[in-house]
């Protein structure tokens, strides 16, 4: 994409230098013919003279043209490549801030999101925060294999992008952590939407791919924070991750909101 993007540009600036020199020397033709015409000898100048100034203005013209016609059509192109180039650098930038396996959002979209929505702490929207681990995974691994887990995490994903939308954000955090961004609302508004993610987890049931035998059941523990006055992200973050901490040793599968 860099390089396509400078091939373009120095094939603007080629073809803006050939139009402007192009110019200068009409300009340049124009005032020759000017000064020819307005000349004291005009009086005398002959039939042939005239028909050869004509000659020089319309030779002029048409390579002026030529030039315009061949410099908006590099526009064109040009306007066309840029459009091309911004799909795909949308596309990239999506990629970049998007988890290949799960769909949700990664950690970096995570940590450059908390930052905007917080800021250093000045006073901006009510923000919750939902620090989310996916109870025994290891296990899943273990009995069933790592293909498994995999499964595992592409159905929490899934239910995470169920409960997403306006206001509400999913990051796959890291491993078998995710996390949620409220980004408005009250605490229990968020607490509500988190218990009927909770519940959507609970509700799986991961099953032999061949044979449609139940293996297990999936869960997931959650610690739940609102942002304090003047609460840095880093602030908010610690404070979530103690309340997932609580959760997962008071018996797992449940929320702890701190």
């Amino acid at each position: 994409m860099k390089n396509d993007l400078e091939k373009m540009v120095h094939g603007m600036g080629t073809d803006l230098h050939v139009t402007i020199a192009g110019t200068r020397s009409f300009s340049s033709l124009l005032d020759e013919c000017s000064r020819d015409l307005r000349s004291p000898t005009v009086s005398s100048t002959s039939i042939d003279d005239v028909f050869g100034t004509v000659e020089k203005l319309l030779h002029g013209s048409t390579a002026m043209q030529e030039n315009t016609s061949r410099f908006e059509h590099r526009l064109g192109s040009t306007n066309q490549e840029i459009n091309r180039l911004r799909t795909e650098l949308e596309s990239l930038r999506q990629n970049a801030m998007h988890d290949e396996l799960t769909c949700v959002y990664n950690r970096r979209a995570f940590d450059t999101e908390l930052a905007q929505f917080i800021g250093n702490g000045k006073q901006g929207p009510a923000i919750h925060l939902g620090m989310l681990d996916i109870d025994h995974f290891k296990q899943f691994n273990d009995n069933f294999g790592h293909p498994v887990g995999d499964r595992v995490l592409r159905l929490v994903g899934n239910q995470l992008n169920a409960v997403a939308r306006v206001g509400v954000s999913a990051y796959r955090y890291g491993g078998e952590e995710f996390a949620l961004i409220f980004c408005g609302g009250t605490a229990e508004q968020a607490h509500e939407l988190t218990e009927t993610l909770r519940l959507s987890i609970e509700r799986l049931v991961l099953k032999d791919s061949r044979s449609g035998e139940r293996l297990a059941s999936i869960t997931a523990s959650i610690g739940l924070a609102s942002r304090q006055t003047g609460e840095t992200a880093a602030d908010l973050l610690d404070r979530t991750d103690q309340a997932l901490y609580r959760a997962k040793n008071s018996g797992r599968n449940q929320i702890c909101r701190v």
